[in-house]
């Protein structure tokens, strides 16, 4: 069991070539960060693929110590992916 130290809603990031990031949400606790992404089940998984990689290595940036999980919530079929 993991307490949360924060819970963010569309939180934005910037990434090393100045493009604003805006996660749906990103969770902090002790040990790990979790990038949450919802979508509708129609939409391109390579697009979502690499928007997630960009997401996974801008917050690798900032939380150095922490463990990252990458997760898409598909909100009409109820089905969650998560992103290596």
């Amino acid at each position: 069991f993991t307490v949360l130290d924060a819970t963010y809603n569309e939180k934005e990031f910037i990434d090393v070539n100045g493009n604003t990031l805006r996660i749906d949400k990103l969770t902090v606790s002790d040990n790990t960060i979790t990038i949450i992404d919802f979508k509708t089940s129609i939409y391109d998984k390579e697009i979502i693929n690499f928007q997630m990689q960009n997401y996974i290595s801008v917050i690798n940036d900032i939380y150095q110590d922490k463990t990252i999980k990458c997760v898409v919530v598909d909100i009409e079929n109820i089905d969650i992916q998560e992103i290596q």
